[in-house]
This record gives structure tokens, C-alpha cells and sequence, in this order.
């Protein structure tokens, strides 16, 4: 016993006398301080009062009787007493609780998942006093198992601000099939297979677990009225963490920035505008970038080949209407070609007006189909008025050919008529 004082025990709350205090003592227990923990013997002095004169006898008695053979633990009646301790910080200390039904946690930024909770969950001290827990989520940790480390992700943490520590809660972990041992000074978290996951060590009677909160980097940010312009010091007010710095080539940088310009990542490292970023020395963008020419066209490619030419004889008719031209000997201010997909035989026919093609169709296609024997099955066209006029379509309909329309602003796509075209209009 390093030391020993009368206590006395009123609503719970156990108070402390020191020897030269003036006081009655009633209800006193024996009291011994080992490591700040105080223990109440289990037989209380006298039920009288002891006049002043006698504190001091009282303290002497106390201090000279043997309290080891007296100290006893109620754990049907757990008394709470609350003494500073200024010598050690538990605010970034795991402490391993029976009592508690949670984790808890008072440290915002130890979280690596968070969700605030709309109405608080109050928690119930041993004093029956309450602190609000305002969030919950998940925290990385990395446990030291004795021989190595290994990182775990502790689930359903409690954020209780006004807490003074971290409390790792024996229910939580039993409830998951992990188990507590408890042996001397130390104490083992282990899992559903009997391995060691955490130790931990008894200090000022209580345990602390050997875990450390893994988190991530952050960077202040400050708020500022005036933006600095190019030359201008940068408030000491913006302050940013401290990151690894990152080497690559200008290629890489150029792709991992979001094919920003070859001369605009330069003039980021050279400035110091970003910070953990450096350029292979002599490093260049290689060129073309694919990426880059695809994301600046306004319209998808078009190949020069397709992989969707018809198999057989009619299977695929492209038709283009060219014109309006000067006018022929006979008359005709129009012409209209016939282009089959397989073979690639090319008819024409000159119309004086577009309202004409429908007639031309219905003899190329009837012409066609008695010469080959085959059927036409589909005709291309740009999707001009004279190839959707009500009566061609009905045409279509009744002859059962499909109509492909090309997309609009897209000759590419009926390149075949638009080539035989113009390879007439040379020739001519």
C-alpha cells in the first residue's frame, strides 16, 4: 500500500478525505490508491461520528492496518470514480471494455467511413451521466499480433465526441466469434481459430491494445478573398499535407491528367503548381495520341471498308438521285443510279423530275428480279423526299424490301452511289 485515506460514499460518489480536512466521517470505508485506481475495503469503520481531534488518528490507523486481507470487488454494485490524470493522454489509445456495448471512438479523422446519424444516440456513463454519439462508420487499424502486423477494418464504430478515449468493446468482438484473454499484464484479441490478432498491455490498470489508425492523407484548405495572380506568393494560410513525390514521363502524366496539353503539364511542374509531381528529364508526348484524336472529333469515325456487304445478288441496292444538272438533248435534268452491293453493276436512268424515281423503280426492280431470278431485299438510299414519298414507300411495303436511310449530314455511309456519281459526272 503506497497510500491511504479515509473515504467516505455518498450517492455513489466517493470522496477522498485528507487528514487535516475537518470533518465527520460516516459510512467510511477503508481506501487504498495503487496506480490511481482506488479500492474500497469490503468492512466500513465505525458507523460514528469522529471528532476532529481524531482525523489524524483515524488517517494513522488506516495507514498502519493491513487493507490487502480487507479489499474486496463488488460486481453487483460497480462504483465509479473519476481522478485526474495528467501525465497520460487516451485520446489516440485503444482501451479494450467489458462495459461498453460499442466501439467507440472520439477522433473524427480516424474514420474511413462516416455517416453522421440524424438523431444522436446518447451514451450512459457509469456515473449515469450521458454524452451524445453523433456519426458512425468504419476505421482502419493496424493491429500488431505479436510476431507481425496486420491491418482490419473495425465495423459499426460509434463517433462520441466527448469522450475521452477509445474503447474497444469485449461484447463486439465476442458477438463475431473472437475471443478475450486476459492473463497478468497482457491480453490477447484472438480470432475463430485460436490465432493472436492484437496484444495488448495493462498501464495504470487498464488494458490498451497495440493498434494503430491507419488514415488517409488530407490537405487544408483555406479560404481566401484575394486569388494570387501569376508571380504572387501563395498565402501561408494554404498549407498542403505532405506527399511522396510521383515520377513519370510526360506521356503518362499527359494520360493520367486527362490528355491535358503537352505545354500545360510542363508549365505545372515547372511552376510548382502541383505538388508531388516530377518529369522524366528528356522525356516527350509520344505521338499521335489515339485517345486525343477520338475525343476531339465532332462525329464517330468511318471506315473506308465495311463488314456488312450483302452475300448475294440484290441483296443491297444503293440508289443517289444527282442533279439538277443542265439540261440533256432529251430533256432530262436528273439522273438516278442503281448500284448493287455484290456485284457492284451499276444502272442509270435520267429523270426530268425527282417525283420520277418512283417509276424507275418499280422497273428496275421488276427488270432485275426476271434477269436473276433473286429478289431484291433491301435499298439504301440518303432518305431524300423523293425516297420517303408516301407512294415509294407503299412500294416498298408491298414488295417487302427494306428501306435503309442513312444518317443525315452523312454521305459516307451511301459513299457507293455518291462515288458512282461523281465518276459519272468526270466521265461526261
Amino acid at each position: 500500500m503506497t497510500k491511504a485515506n479515509v473515504a467516505i460514499t455518498e450517492d455513489n460518489l466517493i470522496i477522498l478525505i485528507n487528514p487535516s480536512e475537518d470533518t465527520s466521517i460516516r459510512g467510511a470505508f477503508l481506501a487504498t490508491t495503487e496506480d490511481d485506481l482506488i479500492q474500497l475495503a469490503e468492512s466500513p469503520l465505525p458507523d460514528s461520528p469522529l471528532p476532529s481531534d481524531d482525523i489524524s488518528a483515524a488517517y494513522e490507523y488506516i495507514s498502519l492496518t493491513d487493507v490487502d486481507d480487507h479489499i474486496s470487488f463488488d460486481n453487483d454494485h460497480a462504483h465509479m470514480a473519476r481522478s485526474r490524470v495528467e501525465d497520460v493522454d487516451l485520446s489516440d489509445k485503444w482501451l479494450i471494455d467489458s462495459g461498453a456495448s460499442r466501439i467507440m471512438c472520439c477522433n473524427r479523422h480516424w474514420f474511413h467511413q462516416f455517416t453522421p446519424l440524424p438523431n444522436p444516440i446518447l451514451i450512459m456513463l457509469g456515473d449515469n451521466s450521458t454524452i451524445p454519439a453523433t456519426g458512425h462508420g468504419r476505421i482502419l487499424v493496424l493491429m500488431n499480433a505479436g510476431e507481425h502486423h496486420k491491418r482490419f477494418m473495425l465495423q459499426d464504430v460509434l463517433y462520441v465526441p466527448d469522450m475521452g478515449g477509445n474503447l474497444l468493446s469485449v461484447s463486439h468482438f465476442v458477438r463475431r466469434g473472437a475471443k478475450m484473454r486476459f492473463k497478468g499484464e497482457g491480453c490477447k484479441l484472438l480470432n475463430q481459430r485460436e490465432e493472436t490478432t492484437c496484444i495488448g498491455h495493462l498501464r495504470r490498470n487498464l488494458y490498451i491494445m497495440d493498434m494503430t489508425v491507419l488514415t488517409n492523407e488530407h490537405a487544408k484548405i483555406a479560404i481566401i478573398n484575394h486569388f494570387p495572380s501569376e508571380g504572387e506568393e501563395a498565402p501561408p494560410t494554404a498549407l498542403a499535407t505532405h506527399t511522396p513525390t510521383a515520377t513519370a514521363d510526360l506521356t503518362t502524366w499527359h494520360r493520367q491528367l486527362g490528355h491535358l496539353n503537352a505545354d500545360a503539364v510542363t508549365l505545372m511542374e515547372a511552376k510548382g503548381m502541383v505538388t508531388g509531381m516530377e518529369i522524366t528529364k528528356g522525356s516527350t508526348l509520344i505521338m499521335p495520341c489515339e485517345p486525343c484524336l477520338k475525343g476531339k472529333q465532332t462525329q464517330a469515325e468511318i471506315r473506308k471498308t465495311t463488314d456488312t456487304r450483302a452475300d448475294v445478288v440484290l441483296g443491297r441496292i444503293f440508289s443517289d438521285v444527282c442533279g439538277r444538272m443542265s439540261t440533256s438533248h432529251e430533256g432530262f435534268n436528273y439522273f438516278v443510279t442503281w448500284i448493287d452491293d455484290k456485284s457492284r453493276k451499276t444502272f442509270v436512268d435520267g429523270i426530268k423530275l425527282k417525283s420520277e424515281v418512283v417509276g424507275c423503280l418499280k422497273t428496275f426492280v421488276e427488270r432485275v428480279e426476271v434477269e436473276t431470278g433473286c429478289c431484291v431485299i433491301s435499298l439504301r438510299s440518303d432518305g431524300g423526299g423523293e425516297y420517303i414519298a408516301s407512294k415509294l414507300q407503299q412500294y416498298l411495303k408491298s414488295k417487302g424490301i427494306r428501306h435503309e436511310i442513312t444518317t443525315p449530314d452523312t454521305p459516307q455511309h451511301n459513299g457507293v452511289a455518291k462515288r458512282m456519281n461523281q465518276t459519272l459526272l468526270d466521265k461526261v
